[in-house]
């Protein structure tokens, strides 16, 4: 079993195993992506291995380490982050072994030490009722420059089904208003189209002409002042922020940007499309993926758990 190192940062020595980390990372496209398996990673040489990540000894785990994490994983992590957090250390442990500092036989061992755990949760996140939607875009008509801005972000969201990250990264050369499309670049480097109808088109519309024309992103930051700082482009920690004040505003439950995205999702399933074309519309890899999206199996089961009466003819349990 390999001793991980104990000294403070200062004295610390990067350990040359440690690379293969940085090899996976690197592999993976820039972007959300790469972040969360990053901060996967993070947590599972601090929480499980008990040293930083640049001391992680990767060629010298073994399969009985591997699997006491996924032991302990599974006891008190969720199903979907134990999975996640393995599946970051299968991705370091098959570029060890494409570098060639661990043998077939080691990597093998390793990956199926860290197998899938199985097991569900309850959905996370929620979908917005149309009133919640139509309060949160109304709290954006204030009159201030930001308002537009705002009401141009989250109509993206609910109507297109953006993500905060391909939201953020839309320019200005992305938009074509005439055309009423948008050009996304998703996860894993896929370009698709959004479409602009509707709200959405006559909210980024609305936006545009405040903005300008000047190229950059196409959301921008907007000073107290009331001043546009065209050019610069805000981040998603800004997004959320406006989310949750916006929220206030409206008077309604709060909410993260991937509600918006999870409302669309509702919204057209709602709308009779099939779960394909939903899909391709959200820019998910896999329809099994839009499906946990889907949040109207929660109202219709609480519509059913109503109509129950128990015991069965019992007037005590009507409402």
């Amino acid at each position: 079993m390999f001793e991980p190192g104990t000294g403070s940062r200062a004295s610390r020595v990067i350990h040359p195993d440690a690379q293969w980390a940085n090899v996976y990372l690197e592999s993976l496209a820039a972007g959300p992506s790469r972040s969360t398996t990053e901060s996967a990673l993070r947590v599972v040489t601090r929480d499980f291995f008990g040293c930083e990540p640049d001391e992680m000894p990767w060629t010298e785990l073994r399969a009985s380490e591997v699997g006491r994490l996924r032991a302990q994983l599974a006891e008190h992590r969720s199903p979907a982050t134990a999975n996640k957090l393995l599946a970051a250390v299968r991705g370091v442990v098959r570029a060890a072994w494409r570098g060639e500092a661990i043998d077939t036989d080691t990597c093998l061992r390793n990956i199926d030490a860290a197998k899938t755990v199985k097991g569900s949760r309850l959905p996370a996140g929620r979908a917005l009722t149309s009133d919640e939607t139509q309060r949160l875009l109304a709290a954006c008509d204030d009159g201030t420059p930001s308002g537009p801005r705002d009401d141009a972000a989250f109509a993206l969201m609910l109507g297109c089904g953006l993500r905060c990250g391909e939201l953020i990264a839309v320019n200005m050369a992305d938009v074509d208003i005439g055309g009423e499309t948008i050009r996304v670049l998703g996860k894993g480097n896929k370009e698709r189209s959004a479409y602009l109808y509707g709200g959405p088109l006559r909210a980024v519309t609305r936006w545009v002409v405040v903005r300008g024309d000047v190229d950059g992103p196409l959301l921008c930051p907007v000073l107290h002042s009331g001043r546009l700082v065209a050019g610069r482009g805000i981040s998603t920690a800004a997004v959320t922020q406006r989310l949750a004040k916006r929220c206030r505003e409206a008077g309604i439950d709060r909410c993260t940007p991937h509600d918006l995205r999870r409302t669309f999702v509702t919204c057209a399933l709602e709308a009779g499309l099939d779960l394909l074309m939903v899909q391709r519309l959200a820019g998910h890899s896999s329809p099994a993926t839009t499906a946990t999206y889907d949040r109207r199996r929660e109202s219709a089961t609480r519509q059913a758990a109503q109509k129950l009466i128990f015991p069965a003819g019992d007037p005590k349990w009507e409402t």
